[in-house]
């Protein structure tokens, strides 16, 4: 296996980190630490640096809750609700119903505690049946 060389102008030293011998990795680090006590320093520097920090987050958001239900449910959550006609299995507390009140989608439980993401295995309830079921579940 080849070993990396630092990458910096004609440097030929090991390779240690982010492409650079320890020397010019170090000189690197103290460059950008510098560069951050100046704009952190300047009021214009600074707003500006937290505009462009506001536009990368706007631009690179992600959904999270598509995220949570490939996670935790294996991208079935939605499935789950639509089978269970979005209502809760328990009450019948409808999906509309349980926005209005508590402004929160519907919760869907695994049945047995196992992460196990198969639908058989997953069950919409509304808040107050989930937090019971929880309760009681536990002792």
């Amino acid at each position: 296996m080849k070993t990396k060389s630092c990458t910096f102008k004609a440097c030929n030293r090991k390779h240690y980190a982010k492409g650079y011998c320890r020397k010019h990795y170090r000189q690197r680090i103290g460059e950008s630490a510098t560069r951050w006590q100046v704009i952190k320093s300047d009021p214009v520097l600074y707003e500006h640096w937290r505009e462009l920090q506001r536009k990368w987050s706007r631009n690179h958001k992600r959904d999270h809750r598509k995220h949570s239900d490939k996670i935790y449910f294996g991208g079935n959550r939605e499935i789950a609700i639509q089978r269970d006609n979005e209502k809760c299995v328990r009450c019948g507390m409808t999906r509309e119903e349980h926005l209005a009140k508590w402004k929160k989608d519907l919760h869907v439980n695994h049945k047995d505690h196992t992460k196990r993401n198969d639908l058989d295995n997953l069950e919409t309830l509304c808040l107050p049946c989930h937090a019971s079921k929880s309760h009681y579940s536990k002792r």
